[in-house]
């Protein structure tokens, strides 16, 4: 008798299972058709050079540039790096970490993917502390993260032309101290302080 209920439980659980796995298939399937839609419509609006107005929000000038055509690949790296560094922001704090990494892959500065801008080290030293402490292998990210990665992707940009940014309170004196030095202080939003050069 325990051998049919214990084989019984074993195939609901197999099939819950399978369920699950075909849900959550179908869901990033649905995610990604709609991704692409989203990229189809603004290469439509960028071809018809239909450009929205400057607006301010969250306090935040917020000017609309060209969409990014990324991989899926490079997208979940930016998802990531976004939910290690601003996790705990409001959207708006989260769309600027996207766009500084954004701006750097747009910069003759920087390397030109968001996996290499992501991952960059010199020395030994990564620049964005995440990837050196491991923080960004164990985030999970959340939907309001996916949200404001997609604004940046689509070209909504709040950033200023940032290419910095650092969080005073908890980076070390020695790397603030050539925050101050070397770049130009642009803003603070959050717990982030943004820069250019």
């Amino acid at each position: 008798m325990k051998k049919i209920i214990l084989a019984a439980l074993l195939c609901v659980t197999s099939t819950l299972y399978i369920g699950y796995s075909v849900v959550f298939a179908n869901n990033e399937f649905v995610y990604d058709s709609i991704m692409c839609q989203q990229n189809e419509e603004m290469l439509i609006e960028r071809k018809a050079n239909i450009h929205m107005k400057n607006e301010v929000i969250n306090g935040l000038i917020t000017n609309y540039r060209n969409g990014f055509d990324i991989s899926r690949k490079e997208r979940h790296v930016l998802e990531r790096i976004v939910e290690a560094e601003a996790g705990g922001e409001n959207i708006s704090g989260k769309l600027l970490v996207a766009n500084v990494v954004l701006n750097r892959v747009e910069s003759k500065d920087f390397p030109n993917s968001v996996s290499k801008v992501v991952f960059a080290h010199s020395g030994g030293t990564y620049q964005f502390s995440p990837v050196a402490n491991g923080r960004y292998y164990s985030v999970k990210v959340s939907k309001e993260t996916k949200n404001a990665v997609r604004r940046a992707l689509s070209g909504e940009d709040n950033s200023g032309g940032a290419l910095y940014f650092a969080a005073r309170r908890y980076a070390d004196p020695g790397n603030m101290s050539w925050f101050d030095r070397c770049l130009d202080y642009l803003f603070s939003y959050g717990c982030h302080e943004f820069y250019d050069k």
